[in-house]
């Protein structure tokens, strides 16, 4: 198997500048509008074969498209790619690549979108990949392989599988941040895998030119059926303005501190199962170890950390460390006995919106970040009588 990329560069510096310098770089986009149907696509617009090799098997096509008349078919020896070295990221910024693919229900063979951070034709490389998607019809699926997950659970390169799309336009974006080092892939409108790292990606090492969008590469697999094509489609950078920043979808984290109670309690908050968008059930966020049979509940916010904590009462060692405005949740039911660290509460979050519709942070979206604390009653010298505990922080998967 022959790695590549589809390559709409972008290049960050080892400084990286201002966001919004770099956002205000133009856009590319190619719809494949401008050519004349059945040209090869080589020496237009950008595109060639890999290595300049002279290969054609790639087309201008008018048999299927996303927008417009026109796409881009590949068959046999197709390898094509657009380089937009040092154009894209060298001010920073965040940027949406995207292609569209349409697999046709005869079409049996697999084929590949690549994504290069460095792409070095003329000189034989280096060449480095971060992602690259295989589309399989045989099996019905996509294989993506990424990057290093980005502080998400485990290290190393993921391998993932998701549902092929035949017959219809599905578009393979990814979400990348050069400024922080992060990338998201999806497909289909749905995220595959977790956050990666750009500059790890999936060959060996870290990239040379440190964090960078490189090189797209169009590659049918060296297959050996003629009329066996995949047809791509507007190929695009956008800038991302998203104001939700990448994160690890369906993880979570504890941040902040606890304050200590009356009875030197120091409650701990912890989640399980997995925070989702649509599920109406799954996600327990639980606290333990705080002041026997006492009222508490668990509150929640949508506008990110207060990571240092702000205080919560004179007298009290308990911070606030969600932002407001908050969503307080039901109060739950007594547990534990009087002096002693024993109680527990727990409430199952994604079950609590399902019911809620009106609920802060409602409707639930795919990436979508949360930061959850519980409050509880404490008979301490503090003017409020109650204390915090720590605090979870947790990201939204399908």
């Amino acid at each position: 198997m022959k790695s590549q990329v589809i390559r709409l560069t972008t290049v960050i510096g080892a400084a990286v500048l201002a966001a919004s310098a770099a956002q205000a770089q133009a856009s590319y986009s190619d719809g494949f509008e401008s050519y004349v149907a059945g040209s090869s696509i080589n020496a237009q617009g950008g595109w060639d074969q890999w290595a300049l090799t002279g290969v054609t098997d790639g087309f201008v096509s008018t048999a299927f498209a996303h927008t417009g008349t026109q796409s881009l078919s590949t068959e046999l020896h197709a390898d094509k790619i657009q380089d937009f070295d040092t154009v894209y990221g060298s001010l920073g910024g965040r940027w949406n690549w995207s292609v569209w693919t349409y697999v046709p229900a005869a079409t049996t063979l697999p084929q590949w979108a690549v994504f290069l951070n460095d792409y070095n034709s003329g000189a034989g490389g280096p060449y480095f990949w971060f992602c690259q998607v295989e589309l399989d019809p045989t099996l019905g699926q996509i294989y993506a392989n990424l990057g290093p997950k980005f502080a998400c659970s485990t290290a190393g390169a993921q391998n993932l599988t998701a549902p092929l799309v035949v017959g219809s336009w599905a578009e393979i974006r990814i979400d990348c941040d050069t400024n922080t080092d992060k990338a998201q892939m999806w497909y289909n409108n749905a995220p595959v895998g977790v956050t990666f790292q750009l500059q790890s990606g999936i060959s060996a090492g870290n990239c040379v030119n440190g964090i960078t969008i490189g090189t797209i590469d169009l590659y049918a697999n060296d297959n050996t059926l003629a009329g066996d094509r995949v047809y791509w489609d507007d190929v695009s950078i956008t800038p991302n303005t998203s104001p939700i920043a990448l994160d690890c979808f369906g993880s979570f984290n504890v941040y902040c501190t606890a304050g200590t109670s009356l009875s030197g309690c120091l409650p701990t908050i912890s989640g399980a199962g997995i925070p989702s968008a649509t599920a109406a059930a799954g996600f327990s966020i639980s606290l333990t170890g705080s002041e026997g049979n006492k009222q508490g509940l668990m509150f929640y916010g949508i506008n990110g950390q207060l990571l240092s904590g702000a205080p919560w009462g004179v007298g009290s060692s308990s911070t606030l460390c969600v932002k407001a405005p908050t969503q307080r949740t039901p109060l739950q039911p007594l547990s534990g006995t009087v002096g002693n660290c024993d109680a527990s509460y727990t409430i199952d979050w994604n079950s609590y919106m399902a019911s809620n519709p009106g609920a802060v942070g409602n409707p639930r979206s795919i990436g979508q970040s949360y930061d959850a604390q519980y409050w509880y009653r404490d008979n301490t010298a503090a003017i409020k009588s109650t204390s915090l505990s720590d605090a979870l922080h947790f990201t939204l998967a399908p």
